[in-house]
């Protein structure tokens, strides 16, 4: 029982102070809002190249992600960058009110 109230307290601090530390910042500014339709901020954001590293059982792999002009193209390379999957969808961008949406298809 005396090994769990350190734990208990180390979990406690970790709750409440980056609480108590948001509160105390100021908000963060609001993005304008766009009546529905798309937005061209969002579309900014966006785009790029977005590339990420996984580790599973079967090996090591490297996943790039594209938008570009409401478009999305995923490839899966292997550790030697043999090229093993790709996938394409389409994206739009909407608000509703202050709420930014994402829709991929």
């Amino acid at each position: 029982m005396t090994q769990l109230a350190p734990a208990c307290l180390v979990l406690l601090i970790t709750l409440v102070f980056p609480v108590a530390s948001i509160a105390q910042d100021e908000p963060a500014p609001k993005p304008p809002v766009h009546e529905g339709g798309p937005t061209p901020q969002a579309d900014q954001e966006i785009e790029g190249v977005w590339e990420r590293s996984i580790k599973t059982e079967a090996g090591k792999f490297r996943v790039v992600k594209e938008h570009n002009q409401h478009r999305t193209r995923v490839r899966v390379f292997d550790s030697s960058g043999k090229l093993l999957q790709e996938k394409t969808s389409r994206y739009d961008t909407e608000t509703s009110g202050s709420v930014r949406i994402f829709t991929f298809f």
